[in-house]
This record gives C-alpha cells, structure tokens and sequence, in this order.
C-alpha cells in the first residue's frame, strides 16, 4: 500500500497501479477495512494544501548495490501550476531522514525541466522526495511529474564491506 495524501481522500491508502482487463488504468482505495476500485482519469488530479502532495521515489542503488556513487544532481521534467520553491528533497542509505535539493519549479502549464542540486555527496542508494511547499491549485492539474533522472558516477574502488 501506498499514502498519498491529496490523490485518496481523507489520507487513505491506495495500491500501486495496475492494468484491468480493459486495458484501464486502476488503483484501488481502501477505507474502514473495505477495498474500492476506482479507474484512473486524468481529471483525478487535486488541488492540495501546503505540503499534502508528495511523491517519494523507492531506495534507488542504480544496479549496483555493492559499490559507492557519487550523486550531483536530480532533473527533474514536471509542470506546475504554482511556483514551488525548493520542492526536492533525498535520503541516503535507506535513511528516512531527507535533506533539501536547491532549486525550484517555476509556473508552467507546459513541461519544463529542472535541474536540482546538493553539494556532491556519496552514498549507496538514493530516495528522492518532491513535496508541494505551495499550495497546488490552478486550471491544469496541479503538479506533474514526467520523469526524474539522477546524475551520478560509479566509485568502483569504495567497495561496500
């Protein structure tokens, strides 16, 4: 199961997605122990109050979990229909405890692509974090996010022991 906040109701939790045998895209909802599906529409998106929509990223160790990286920046293809500043934010190693990337995302009704950075760092994996520090309100859909792609290098010689 997974929370997200302003995409269920009242905080619920909802599956992953999956495909019906009508080739629709669902998810399901669970409330007070009882399972709804619903078909995933474009027009499902909401407007979200101040830090309630967030999309979190699993442990990312690029395939090779044996080996260090060294991480230098996130970029990240999204719309918006606020300004959002800072809305990105990682975990290393597993940790559940997210320090904040530079960079904003700007209002945008078309895609756009944001470069968000940290000072360099090194780390095993990688979870990635983006938050709604404005709220998410507008004529489009809120927030969208395209893809996210990690800029990173190998260290082959700082084995994990």
């Amino acid at each position: 199961w997974t929370e997200i906040i302003p995409f269920s109701t009242d905080q619920k939790k909802i599956t992953n997605f999956t495909v019906d045998y009508n080739g629709d895209l669902i998810f399901c909802e669970e409330s007070s122990n009882t399972v709804t599906p619903y078909k995933y529409t474009p027009n499902t998106y909401k407007s979200s109050s101040t830090g309630k929509w967030l999309v979190q990223t699993k442990d990312i160790d690029f395939g090779q979990p044996g080996l260090k990286k060294k991480i230098y920046a996130v970029y990240v293809t999204y719309k918006s229909d606020n300004v959002q500043t800072q809305p990105i934010y990682y975990a290393i190693d597993g940790s559940l405890s997210f320090s904040q990337f530079t960079g904003n995302f700007s209002a945008n009704t078309s895609w756009a692509k944001l470069k968000a950075y940290a000072t360099p760092f090194t780390c095993q994996s990688l979870s990635i974090q983006i938050v709604n520090p404005t709220n998410v309100s507008g004529a489009t859909k809120g927030i969208q996010i395209n893809d996210i792609s990690i800029e990173y290098r190998l260290l082959p010689s700082a084995k994990v022991a």
